[in-house]
């Protein structure tokens, strides 16, 4: 999906709370494993798929699991 993109589009970023992060379509991948962010976000089970704006705002909520075409499409639905 982040190759896809246009090269003006805001970056795709996957936390990741086990130890194997770093698989799948993203350009980069965080591992979260003791759920820091996860809490920070109020995401209290996975996989849930948070929208960021650039501000850091959370513009929308994903629970569950999505393919990727599905995220596109929110991504597009908010903007970003």
């Amino acid at each position: 999906m982040q190759k896809d993109r246009a090269s003006n589009a805001p970056p795709v970023v996957l936390i990741d709370a086990s130890d194997d992060a770093g698989r799948g379509p993203f350009a980069t991948a965080l591992r979260d494993p003791g759920g820091t962010v996860h809490a920070a976000y109020g995401v209290h089970f996975l996989p849930t798929t948070v929208l960021v704006d650039a501000r850091g705002k959370v513009v929308k909520f994903l629970p569950g699991a999505r393919d990727l075409a599905a995220v596109d499409e929110s991504l597009k639905t908010v903007g970003l």
